[in-house]
């Protein structure tokens, strides 16, 4: 799906509005690059052992990757058009696309959580039926958007396709492993533990930065 796409922008759109769209993909991947998700990758499968050790750093690792990744997408939607107009003034028209492509951070972070959480439990054929429905969805999506809305179809369908992605592993995760089913309102919880993490990481922060400024 993936090879298909700059085929079907192109066809459908143009061959500039392949190079904007690249454009706009290429910040959103460094964007996504700073959320500090890959340690979990290490984690999860050393605490699987210990189903409710597990369940609490599952629902935790969720609830932060939500919040690290909202922040993120509104510090990159106040700077990445700035580094658009500053760096590559010609690119501006990417602008709205790149902005289209940050909506798909309010499902990033629990997406990589919940893909990481089926790896550590090894739940293979979750991930290859994804795989195989996110190849199908798709070109289809790009043959309806394209034509009718133009180039913003091209980073509205990644942000379809990460959301379905995240319904689709959530959906299989705790249906195979309904301990780790939680409500949205433990998004919005704040509680000692929260404080504690924050405090420390914020901590951690401050040092770093008197350390640069030594």
């Amino acid at each position: 799906s993936k090879n298909i796409k700059p085929w079907l922008v192109n066809f459908f759109v143009g061959v500039e509005a392949v190079g904007l769209l690249s454009v706009a993909t290429t910040l959103y991947a460094m964007v996504i690059s700073v959320i500090p998700l890959g340690t979990l990758g290490m984690l999860f499968p050393r605490e699987t052992v210990d189903r409710e050790r597990f369940k609490n750093i599952f629902r935790r690792s969720m609830k932060y990757a939500l919040w690290v990744s909202l922040g993120v997408a509104v510090l990159a939607a106040l700077g990445g058009p700035i580094a658009i107009i500053v760096l590559v003034p010609k690119y501006i028209p990417a602008i709205p696309l790149f902005l289209i492509l940050l909506v798909s951070l309010l499902f990033y972070g629990g997406f990589k959580v919940v893909r990481m959480a089926l790896l550590a439990l090894q739940e293979q054929k979750i991930l290859f039926l994804r795989s195989l429905s996110i190849s199908l969805m798709s070109p289809v999506l790009l043959v309806l958007f394209l034509p009718t809305i133009g180039i913003a179809g091209g980073a509205l369908d990644f942000v379809i396709l990460e959301a379905a992605s995240l319904v689709l592993y959530y959906y299989y995760l705790v249906r195979s492993h309904p301990g780790l089913r939680f409500s949205p309102r433990a998004f919005l919880a704040y509680d000692d533990y929260d404080r504690a993490f924050f405090g420390g990481l914020w901590s951690k922060v401050r040092s770093a930065l008197w350390r640069r400024k030594q």
